[in-house]
């Protein structure tokens, strides 16, 4: 083949590489589009993440978003990967079992002490969002700063744990200080995955009316949500985080993250159900 049929076919499949990542770069530009129209007017700052087969995207990634309940998650990871046996029991006193916060897990022993395995722990503190579960998982942990030197390990950046569900309760300020970028939140979805920690998450009891709203009927899902406190009439923190399991066996993951919104909280999970059906309608569509 001559020099002249050497660059004819250069050239060509240079303009099949260029048409690629503009397909490419096409979906994630039509995304954003849509993901603005839904945020126009809505007094709240939105975050995204969404991951499928290779295939990344995220919206407005460099923020940092409150993790509110979300945190729940890591802390049950780190409990995992430090193979703390689940079916041993851990002594629990009534002291240990704040009156003041979220928790159904207290409505249980009301005054008590009992006892408890860590496999129930994890499923009160994921699927019920108890908080002393949590703090009690956390200190079975080490602390909360070991529950971020494990997560990072990982190879997860851009999060930051730094108090534990009582501190935030004292000071709802502090939610501010446990915070993610969407992005690591997919990432950590995608690095470490467990039986145990799938089956809470799948049993979750909490914002049905969230990334669950905006999913088709035949999507099975396990999330973990989290919101807020309100601080001068401002919702910190609305959260869902999602691992979407798919006809084809693949998975999905999606993230969306919403803080300081002024709008109520029927408003806040209108727009996580609507990013969410927005992404499966182009993923339907075969738009990425």
């Amino acid at each position: 083949m001559g020099d002249f049929g050497m660059r004819r076919i250069g050239l060509i499949l240079i303009a099949l590489v260029m048409l690629t990542s503009s397909a490419n770069a096409g979906w994630q530009e039509r995304l954003t589009r849509k993901i603005d129209h839904i945020a126009k007017g809505k007094q709240m700052t939105i975050g995204v993440a969404f991951a499928y087969d290779g295939k990344k995207f995220a919206y407005n990634n460099d923020q940092q978003f409150p993790l509110a309940s979300v945190f729940k998650y890591h802390v049950a990871v780190a409990a995992l990967l430090q193979e703390l046996p689940m079916d041993s029991l851990t002594d629990v006193s009534a002291q240990d079992m704040r009156a003041d916060t979220y928790s159904p897990l207290r409505l249980i022993h009301p005054g008590a002490d009992f006892r408890i395995t860590m496999a129930d722990l994890m499923r009160w503190s994921v699927s019920e969002s108890d908080n002393n579960a949590n703090d009690l998982l956390i200190r079975q942990c080490g602390g909360i700063a070991r529950v971020d030197q494990i997560i990072r390990e990982l190879g997860i950046g851009e999060f930051s744990l730094n108090y534990t569900e009582a501190q935030m309760h004292d000071n709802p300020e502090l939610c501010y200080d446990n915070w993610s970028s969407p992005s690591a939140m997919a990432q950590l979805f995608m690095a470490y995955n467990h039986e145990l920690l799938t089956r809470v998450m799948d049993n979750a009891n909490t914002g049905n009316d969230r990334i669950k709203a905006g999913l088709p009927f035949w999507a099975e899902m396990g999330h973990k949500t989290g919101t807020g406190p309100m601080l001068n009439g401002v919702r910190v923190a609305y959260n869902d985080a999602a691992i979407v399991n798919l006809p084809d066996g693949k998975q999905c993951y999606i993230v969306v993250f919403i803080k300081d919104s002024k709008e109520n909280d029927e408003t806040n999970s209108f727009v996580i159900s609507q990013i969410t059906k927005t992404i499966f309608d182009m993923f339907l569509r075969e738009e990425f």
